[in-house]
């Protein structure tokens, strides 16, 4: 038995890393018993709904209920007690609690929240995206105001020259950033035991003294992905507690 509570607990803190959900061991015992007691019933929509958004991030719906039918209805989910849920979350914890399991087995969405969070860390990152983010005033563009054709053509002329400017001289910078990391890679080839060092990972070994920074930022990143360790060494105990009556 405590195998399972520290199991569960370890899942709501990879609940809270990876959904910013706040949820609570009780509430996963009350819904296995189907009880409505300590808003388990909303915490488990609230989890299936952040589930699905990780699962379908262009489906937009404020519905909670309505959002979480219609995800499983996409992904070919066949439980009718399900989709007979009540729409003002009165009941149903624990067929929420069965959506929830089948939908953590088809769909891997706690692996595919932590490889999203990750990806989009600074820990993922190339350059540092804080430097050289300078506010510039953007000068104003000149009023073409409605006149004669021949005007007319002149301003879609300049403007499109003026776009053609803007998009070469993005190819140029990007260019510039590639081949800026590639020399940095070459420098740093099999440095600390890595491949090579990104461009931000040689500016932390160059100032030591941005590390504490750096480290602060990815923090949670760092907690999530030893959290998820921890979850995929232990999740059979969860699986076995799901199927025990």
């Amino acid at each position: 038995m405590s195998d399972i509570k520290s199991v569960i607990a370890l899942l709501c803190k990879h609940v809270k890393l990876s959904f910013n959900v706040n949820v609570k061991p009780e509430h996963f015992r009350l819904s296995k018993f189907n009880k409505t007691e300590d808003s388990c019933v909303c915490q488990m929509w609230g989890i299936l709904y952040k589930m699905c958004n990780e699962v379908y991030p262009h489906l937009c719906d404020d519905d909670v209920v309505s959002f979480v039918k219609l995800s499983f209805a996409m992904m070919k989910y066949n439980s009718i007690e399900f989709y007979c849920l009540p729409p003002d979350m009165s009941s149903g914890s624990r067929e929420l609690l069965l959506a929830m399991g089948w939908l953590m087995l088809i769909s891997d969405v706690l692996e595919v929240s932590t490889n999203r969070k990750l990806r989009e860390s600074p820990m993922s990152m190339e350059f540092d995206v804080k430097v050289n983010q300078e506010t510039k005033s953007v000068p104003l563009q000149p009023v073409f105001k409605a006149g004669s054709l021949e005007s007319t053509l002149n301003s879609i002329l300049w403007a499109a020259g003026k776009i053609r400017h803007n998009v070469n001289a993005i190819a140029e910078t990007n260019q510039a950033r590639v081949t800026f990391a590639n020399r940095v890679h070459e420098s740093t080839v099999n440095s600390s035991g890595l491949p090579h060092l990104s461009v931000i990972e040689t500016k932390l070994v160059r100032y030591p003294e941005l590390l504490p920074e750096y480290l602060n930022s990815v923090n949670d990143n760092i907690l999530l992905i030893d959290t998820h360790r921890q979850w995929l060494k232990k999740c059979s105990v969860f699986w076995e507690w799901m199927v025990r009556t």
